[in-house]
């Protein structure tokens, strides 16, 4: 279940702030509103993604409710390949 109350990159917990990114855009073929294409961020992490510094790759299920993939400064927070995904100059899209 998608939890609207913390910034899932960095923690912060303003509501105010934080924003439903949709990791595969939703003119994309394919996509979806599901827990699992969108993440919650606050302002700086949504803007820093737009800017390119925050890159998400996914939300995969876990044990422990879900885990978001990223990388911040082109380093991921967890070691993973996603076949699923293929990033292009306009971001991540479903590959096909």
């Amino acid at each position: 279940m998608l939890n609207k109350e913390i910034c899932e990159i960095c923690g912060f917990d303003v509501k105010a702030t934080l924003h439903i990114h949709h990791i595969i855009e939703q003119h994309e073929i394919g996509t979806n509103n599901s827990d699992e294409n969108c993440v919650v961020l606050c302002a700086n992490c949504h803007n820093d993604h737009h800017h390119g510094t925050i890159n998400v790759l996914a939300v995969l299920k876990s044990t422990n409710g879900r885990v978001v993939i990223y990388e911040k400064d082109g380093i991921k927070n967890i070691d993973i390949n996603l076949p699923r995904y293929h990033k292009t100059e306009k971001g991540l899209r479903i590959r096909k």
